[in-house]
């Protein structure tokens, strides 16, 4: 497997990060380390969508 860029991760480096403040990700698993997700986005490698953070936004 290849070492991915900063702000990438996953098979091929085909997955964007989505950490608070530009931080990194884990290159493999993607997993943000503290503070977390962006708003809006959830889950270990903060790769799910929050619906609850986007509801009646526009």
């Amino acid at each position: 497997m290849k070492e991915c860029d900063i702000g990438s991760f996953g098979d091929e480096c085909g997955h964007r990060c989505n950490c608070v403040d530009g931080k990194h990700c884990d290159t493999i698993t993607g997993e943000c380390s503290q503070p977390g997700c962006k708003d809006g986005w959830k889950g270990e490698a903060c790769d799910q969508c929050n619906t609850k953070r986007f509801y009646g936004r526009l």
